[in-house]
């Protein structure tokens, strides 16, 4: 047998009267899969993370350089 857990979540008023009108969708399903799928992808990325040797410092030297380029790509477009 599975606990669930119960999870709020708001919405305007008028994606719930659209959601409403939807009685076929499992909203609650929906939600759960989604959830599910977000939460594989981040551990997918959090162990990709963990095995690379690229380090923020890395990162912000790669940020620039590809800064540095764009802007003079732009500055020589017509």
């Amino acid at each position: 047998m599975c606990v669930m857990a119960t999870v709020s979540v708001f919405v305007p008023d008028d994606l719930k009267k659209k959601m409403d009108s939807r009685e076929e969708v499992n909203w609650s399903g929906l939600l759960r899969n989604a959830i599910a799928s977000e939460i594989d992808k981040l551990e997918f990325l959090e162990e990709v993370a963990s095995k690379s040797k690229f380090t923020q410092k890395d990162a912000i030297e790669l940020g620039r350089r590809l800064n540095a380029a764009i802007a003079k790509r732009h500055r020589s477009s017509p």
